[in-house]
């Protein structure tokens, strides 16, 4: 053996040591760059979702003060529903209530006379009859 087949022998384990683990740097840098990509992808998807948050946001702030607003006007509301509406609706009942009263009791005077004032067997010919 002469000594350079003995340099080799040293060597060569070291050299397919150095090709394997650039192999795998190798891998390993496509693998890094394939996921940067992806992150960046995702980070641009993101900033779109945080820009339509925001956006969202500012709508329900608006919606928020509509209804702070909103929520003000109403004790007014219900005063003036009383005023105008309820209170109405309360003198129309009591209205209508005493003029059923009346109704109900001239039927039933009406028919305290028809008991009191029965005729046993009709009026007279030609008469009208007082009786209900």
């Amino acid at each position: 053996m002469s000594a350079r087949d003995g340099v080799s022998k040293m060597i060569l384990p070291g050299v397919n040591s150095l090709i394997a683990g650039v192999t795998d740097a190798v891998t390993g840098s496509q693998k890094l760059s394939a996921g940067a990509l992806a992150a960046l992808s995702g980070s641009g998807d993101l900033a779109a979702g945080i820009q339509k948050a925001g956006i969202g946001a500012g709508q329900l702030a608006d919606g928020l003060a509509t209804a702070v607003d909103g929520g003000k006007a109403l004790p007014e509301g219900a005063a003036k529903l009383s005023a105008e509406g309820t209170s109405k609706l309360v003198e129309a009942g009591k209205s209508t209530a005493s003029d059923y009263g009346l109704k109900y009791a001239v039927m039933v005077a009406g028919a305290d006379r028809a008991k009191a004032e029965a005729m046993a067997y009709g009026a007279p010919a030609d008469a009208a009859g007082a009786t209900a």
